[in-house]
């Protein structure tokens, strides 16, 4: 059985066994993806800036346009949210510093909701897209990123370049001597060693997956919280935060 086969059929059994959300959570998923999806397109259409700022982005809230240096963004509370007849007047904003990076924190404080019944709902969305079935499924996706870049680069860097050899010079020697002395060798070596790191960490984050489901169809009672740094450790040999 392929490895692509294999990894088609724990994505599809472990989100079919997955609890129902209530309808009003369905609703209010499939608004956000209509927002995200909006955000999307109109970003595309804007022509590109050029110079330092902040890039046009979609933070998982709101959609952002480009913003200039040392200045405050402020768009409108996103239409997606169910109290948004509330605040459809109110805006979020966001902080744009020297370096045209974005700050991480934004004020929301005009698109919150008053009543906590619907405060709840947003506590559920966001649990939601960062459940461990997400979490699982990123890092296997940036694996196998990763493995791809990692051998697209070794085979860049192992290239010998094209130089004229005489009929009675050993080729494969002259390889082999370039390999050992070349100033690229070190990087060579590098990319050797991230290729093969790229390839087991792809491998043991199948692994991790098996495990994964393997937890929800016969643990009785399962902990996500409790697991995922022990994923991690499979996955990335490196416990996270």
């Amino acid at each position: 059985m392929s490895r692509g086969f294999l990894l088609l059929t724990l994505l599809t059994v472990s989100s079919s066994i997955q609890v129902s959300p209530a309808k009003p959570l369905k609703a209010l998923m499939q608004r956000w993806v209509m927002y995200t999806e909006e955000c999307s397109r109109n970003n595309s259409r804007e022509p590109a800036l050029t110079g330092v700022m902040c890039n046009r982005t979609f933070d998982m809230y709101a959609c952002w346009p480009d913003g200039l240096p040392n200045t405050t963004v402020s768009v409108s509370c996103p239409w997606y949210l169910p109290w948004h007849h509330q605040v459809q007047h109110g805006s979020v904003y966001r902080e744009c510093d020297a370096d045209g990076q974005w700050v991480p924190q934004k004020n929301t404080s005009e698109c919150d909701a008053n009543d906590p019944a619907q405060q709840h709902y947003g506590q559920i969305l966001k649990k939601k897209l960062h459940c461990m079935r997400n979490n699982i499924h990123m890092n296997l996706f940036a694996s196998f990123i990763l493995r791809a870049l990692s051998i697209l680069i070794k085979d860049a860097m192992l290239e010998a370049p094209s130089v004229n050899i005489g009929q009675d010079q050993d080729i494969t020697h002259y390889k082999v001597e370039w390999l050992v002395n070349n100033q690229t060798a070190v990087g060579c070596r590098i990319a050797v060693v991230m290729m093969q790191y790229s390839i087991m960490a792809n491998s043991y984050w199948l692994l991790v997956e098996g495990i994964y489901l393997h937890n929800l169809l016969v643990i009785t009672v399962f902990t996500e919280k409790n697991y995922f740094n022990i994923y991690l450790c499979i996955g990335w040999g490196e416990e996270g935060e």
